[in-house]
């Protein structure tokens, strides 16, 4: 395509389903890798479509959580909320960032409202025991620490430590 200056600039292709599908698997995988700035180079350009997808916007604000900057995660992963309300994993992430910046009664209602959509997840359910030890509140923290045991098919290794703390207070 000819620019008013004479160079001659090449249409981009548009990004097709499949494409954007694999850019935010491996934006993924890059994440649970550690890879964080490679995971942010390949969430970017996912980030440009109008509207932004609800899972380019979560996973760049578990990036940006990963790499500390919790007031830029809070707003990545809210409007991922936004744009896809009834997924319970980013309403417990949202909840992590907004503790993380002190945000305490939004953080349980993030975590609440994550268990709303789905009862049984485990993570949101460890999240809410541990705000629950903070408080000084071991029975209800053993609680929900016995749900997210009992819900969990995999690896309940933290939940298990978290029992073992709220066992000892």
């Amino acid at each position: 395509i000819p620019r008013h200056d004479g160079t001659i600039r090449r249409p981009q292709a548009a990004m097709t389903d499949d494409n954007h599908a694999a850019a935010l698997r491996l934006a993924k995988t890059l994440l649970q890798q550690g890879r964080l700035d490679e995971a942010q180079a390949c969430c970017a350009p996912l980030l440009l479509r109008t509207p932004p997808d609800a899972s380019a916007l979560h996973i760049a604000g578990l990036i940006a959580l990963q790499k500390g900057q919790a007031a830029q995660a809070a707003d990545l992963i809210s409007r991922a909320v936004a744009a896809d309300p009834v997924a319970p994993a980013p309403h417990s992430n949202l909840g992590i960032a907004l503790l993380r910046l002190q945000r305490l009664p939004e953080a349980i209602a993030s975590f609440d409202r994550a268990l709303r959509l789905n009862p049984d997840y485990a993570e949101a359910l460890n999240n809410r025991a541990v705000i629950e030890l903070r408080r000084g509140q071991p029975a209800l923290a053993l609680r929900f620490l016995q749900d997210a045991i009992q819900s969990l098919q995999d690896d309940g290794q933290r939940d298990t430590i978290n029992l073992g703390q709220a066992l000892q207070m």
